[in-house]
């Protein structure tokens, strides 16, 4: 197996810094339901919240017993590279 190029590791570097600075930028919120956030939601409130997007995905999967379906979202959520 060859090591990645210089490129690439200039870039996971970058990606990494942008990541930590993500995280840094981080702060604990209390939430309450039914005043910070809804008592029932639905997917077109969060669209600004691309990673809740999959989770509604996965309920109406499974509320509509499209397994299938389901199998492959939980696939993609719980999947990781192996290098």
């Amino acid at each position: 197996m060859n090591p990645p190029s210089i490129r690439e590791s200039f870039l996971k570097m970058k990606n990494n810094a942008k990541d930590r600075l993500e995280i840094e930028k981080w702060e604990p919120r209390t939430i309450i339901i039914g005043t910070t956030i809804k008592t029932y939601a639905e997917k077109n409130d969060y669209l600004d919240y691309p990673y809740l997007l999959t989770i509604f995905d996965v309920f109406d999967a499974w509320e509509n017993k499209n397994y299938g379906k389901l199998s492959i979202l939980l696939k993609n959520i719980f999947s990781y590279k192996i290098r």
